[in-house]
Order: C-alpha cells, then structure tokens, then sequence
C-alpha cells in the first residue's frame, strides 16, 4: 500500500472508499470470513487481496481481478454478488484511481474504510454540517441501544448531551463540559475563539448502570 501524492485525480477516501462500503462491505467487510478470504475493511487488507491472489494491480486496472469481476469478464459471478452492475462511470473511477497507483490520500493502512470516509467527509463539512451528522448519528445510536427508552437533551456551543437524567442534570453536564474544554484549551494554547474539534461533540448520560453497559457494547 502507498500513500497518494496530492496529485492523483480520483481520491480513495472521496471516491473509492464510498463505492465500496455500499456494495461490497457486506461480503468483504471484515468478518469471520469474508468471501473468497478478500477482506476490504482496511487499505492494507484491501491490497493484500484474497485466495485468488491480489486483487488490484497498481498501475495496471485491465490487469486487476477487481475491474474483471465488476465488469463480469473475471469467471464466476459477476461483482458486487445479487446487486445490479455498478455504472459504467463509477467503474472507470476506480479504473482510473487503480491507473493513478491505487493509493490512499486520508487515514492509516489499517483503519477501517468507513471511518477513513467518515473523516474525510468532516474535513469538507463546515462546522454546522459535522454537528448535525453526530446528532442524527447519536439518535441511531441511542435507539439501537436503548430501543423504546425516551430521553432529553441539551446542547451547549460545544456539547450535545442526550440521557436519562433529568434536563437540569443534563444542564449541568455540558456547564462542567464547557469549564473542562476551556482549560484544554489554554493547555494547548489555544485560542479561546479556536475550537478544540472541529463541531459538538456528543455526550450521553445514562441512569441505570445495566443501560449504560448496554449501549457501550452496542
């Protein structure tokens, strides 16, 4: 796996990386045993291939068992398995990022494509944007853990707190919040007008020790 040099026209993270969580993730994503032992959850297992050998050739996309399998002419079924054939324009992204050497322009070899996307994403939102993506990902959250359990809210310039505790305790949560940021803030020697991450950041306050283990595990 190589790191990309800036001046590549298709990026991973932007086009690629999307592409793959949506329609192939599901049967290369990283479980006990993705199919046909070709794990796509992370750049390094992705280039690494699987048991028919690499599946991306840098340089070389008509070469790639990749581009043959999504295009059908690779044996067996044709990619992604029980979906319709991706469009021809998006297989000529991922043509023309495996020509630009297949690299990756955001995150580690080893961090999970959904959370390089993830980031990638945040760092074109503006502020506003990254927020009102944590709350409705707060929201999915809170409902796959605590199903059918009402919960109340309070935001704050830099907090987002949802829980079980009552709205004034919750209150009380984002003020200490706040307090705790602004130190962090002049130990980095940041500038009070500087955020410290880039959006709110979600805090959950949960009553009952049994619903707090809960929702960590999910």
């Amino acid at each position: 796996p190589k790191r990309a040099t800036g001046k590549e026209s298709v990026r991973f993270s932007i086009d690629i990386a999307p592409v793959f969580i949506e329609k192939c993730l599901g049967c290369h994503g990283g479980g006990d045993r993705p199919s046909a032992r070709f794990d796509m959850a992370d750049f390094s297992k992705l280039m690494r291939g699987g048991e028919n050998g690499p599946a991306i050739m840098p340089g070389k996309p008509a070469e790639s068992l990749l581009i043959k399998k999504l295009e059908g002419t690779g044996g067996g079924d044709r990619m992604p398995r029980n979906q319709k054939p991706l469009k021809p324009e998006v297989i000529a992204k991922i043509k023309t990022w495996i020509k630009e050497g297949a690299r990756i322009d955001e995150g580690s070899f080893v961090l999970d494509i959904r959370q390089v996307v993830a980031v990638a994403t945040a760092k074109r939102q503006s502020a506003q944007e990254v927020s009102q993506g944590r709350e409705t990902l707060a929201a999915n959250h809170w409902k796959l853990s605590l199903p059918g359990v009402e919960h109340d809210r309070h935001s704050s310039k830099n907090f987002l707190v949802l829980g079980t505790l009552d709205e004034e305790v919750l209150t009380g949560i984002a003020r200490e919040a706040e307090t705790w940021l602004s130190r962090i803030q002049s130990l980095l020697r940041k500038n009070q007008s500087d955020p410290v991450v880039k959006g709110r950041i979600t805090l959950f306050a949960i009553s009952r020790r049994y619903d707090y283990g809960e929702f960590g595990t999910m």
